[in-house]
C-alpha cells in the first residue's frame, strides 16, 4: 500500500512530459480612430533557420497591417486581405526565422485598421517547416492570462490522500 501511494505521490509531484502546443499571445493597444497595435509573443517552440509563422487576418475586418517591430534574426512582411479571382483572401503577418534558434524573447508589433465592430480579438495562425509543411497551428490569445485552475491530476491526488489518511484515523479507532 505504501509502495502504490510512493508511485502515485511522485506521478502527482513529477507529472510526464507533454508536448506542448505552440502558443502566440497579443496584448492590444486601440490608437484611435480604428488604428490597433497588437504587440505578439510566441511561446513553447524553438525555431530554426526557414521555419516560419504566419498569423492571418480575415478578409473585411482588417486593412493596413504594418509590422512595426520584429526581431532582427526574422525575415517579415504583411500583406493587406484582397480579393483574388473574386474570392476573398486573408492578410498575413509572415515571420520567417533567418538563423537556428530564432530569437522570440522580445515581443513583435504589427498595426492595423479595425472595421469590425468592439474589439478585435485573436488571430489564427500557422506554423510551417522549410518545405512549408504544416507543423502546428492555434488561435492567438490574450496575455493576460485567466487564473489557471487546478488540474485534474491535483484534485485527484488531493482526493486519494485525504482518502488514505481517512483509512489509517478509522484503522487507528
Amino acid at each position: 500500500m505504501k509502495k502504490c501511494l510512493f508511485i502515485l505521490l511522485t506521478l502527482l509531484i513529477f507529472p510526464m512530459a507533454s508536448a506542448n502546443a505552440i502558443v502566440i499571445t497579443y496584448n492590444a493597444t486601440d490608437l484611435g480612430s480604428g488604428l490597433w497595435q497588437y504587440d505578439y509573443n510566441v511561446s513553447d517552440y524553438d525555431f530554426d533557420a526557414d521555419y516560419g509563422f504566419q498569423i492571418f487576418y480575415e478578409y473585411g475586418l482588417y486593412e493596413n497591417i504594418t509590422p512595426v517591430s520584429s526581431p532582427s534574426d526574422w525575415d517579415v512582411i504583411a500583406y493587406d486581405p484582397d480579393l483574388i479571382f473574386d474570392s476573398p483572401d486573408d492578410g498575413a503577418y509572415d515571420a520567417l526565422a533567418l538563423v537556428d534558434g530564432a530569437s522570440l524573447a522580445e515581443s513583435f508589433s504589427v498595426q492595423f485598421n479595425w472595421l469590425g465592430t468592439g474589439n478585435p480579438n485573436g488571430q489564427y495562425f500557422e506554423v510551417y517547416s522549410p518545405d512549408y509543411a504544416f507543423v502546428d497551428s492555434g488561435d492567438s490569445v490574450p496575455g493576460t492570462a485567466p487564473v489557471p485552475e487546478p488540474t485534474t491530476m491535483v484534485l485527484l491526488g488531493t482526493g486519494l490522500i485525504g482518502l488514505a489518511g481517512y483509512r489509517k484515523k478509522i484503522k487507528k479507532s
